[in-house]
């Protein structure tokens, strides 16, 4: 897909470089760090392939810089912490022109610099062993939520009178 992508932008292909093999947490002793580059973050997969792999922490960096002044370094930060959400784990985060923060495994930010200040905090964080249903699982748990809904949805719409 690059290739057809570059050759249209009249960029040349890449060249010299190899994409990885596997995926998986970057140890540094009980730590085990799923590294998620910038945007990967927004892809529930490879959260869930790191958490899967061992991964007990989540981490990102991130150069939200080309999104210029519009909402978009906020969205990127959001969808990031559906993954801590999803796969019940911490999430930290450093931005170079974005957000940096630290993301509890419920979502909520315990500590955040806005976007375009540029500092240091020091924050909480824990190490996670759990196995969501998401991580077990993937996308059949919104599937299977989905296709119930929508079968009680059916049910009621065809199975219930409705009043004349």
């Amino acid at each position: 897909m690059y290739r057809v992508v570059f050759a249209g932008l009249g960029l040349p292909p890449l060249t010299g470089t190899v994409p990885g093999t596997t995926t998986q947490p970057l140890a540094l002793g009980t730590l085990r760090a799923g590294i998620l580059i910038c945007y990967e973050s927004t892809f529930p997969a490879v959260a869930r392939a790191l958490v899967t792999q061992g991964a007990n922490l989540l981490v990102t960096a991130s150069n939200d810089a080309w999104f210029g002044p519009s909402t978009g370094a906020e969205q990127h930060f959001q969808m990031g912490r559906v993954r801590a959400i999803e796969t019940r784990r911490w999430w930290v985060r450093a931005g170079n022109d974005g957000i940096s923060a630290a993301v509890n495994p419920q979502g909520q930010v315990i500590a955040r610099f806005p976007r375009g200040v540029a500092g240091a905090f020091t924050a909480p964080y824990g190490l996670a062993e759990t196995r969501t249903l998401f991580v077990r699982w993937g996308d059949w748990v919104p599937l299977l939520a989905g296709t119930v809904l929508g079968l009680v949805w059916a049910r009621q719409r065809w199975l219930i009178p409705t009043p004349t």
